[in-house]
């Protein structure tokens, strides 16, 4: 099947972001971290000898947004890429530009309030 020339610049278009993006790693805070306090707090007690497998899966079902990349670690889900990134985490991956995943930081903390409060950190 022959792509059509709106196709075929479209996909010119996306390589030629590819390439501008360059080597750069895009390293990013997760976005909606408070919505999965279970999750975050069990990465959080885990050793810091055990590894920490991050993945990121679109989530193309989410009624929020179309275009949401779920961020999981060690398979348990604990946020999204936060919106304004997207674009720029699917063509990177799309064009084998970005590293494995790695979480860079996670850490919880006292909120004001005496809640508690988490970040995690995610770069690739």
């Amino acid at each position: 099947m022959q792509q059509t020339i709106a196709q075929k610049r479209a996909d010119a278009l996306e390589r030629r972001s590819a390439s501008a993006l360059g080597g750069a790693p895009v390293t990013f805070n997760v976005a909606g971290i408070s919505f999965c306090p279970g999750n975050c707090a069990t990465l959080v007690g885990l050793p810091h000898k055990q590894p920490r497998v991050v993945k990121l899966k679109p989530e193309t079902d989410n009624l929020y947004d179309p275009h949401a990349i779920a961020v999981l670690v060690n398979d348990l889900h604990i946020g999204y890429v936060p919106r304004e990134l997207t674009g720029r985490v699917k063509i990177r991956s799309r064009h084998s530009l970005a590293t494995p995943p790695q979480l860079v930081d996670m850490k919880r903390f006292k909120g004001r309030h005496g809640g508690s409060l988490m970040y995690a950190t995610v770069s690739l």
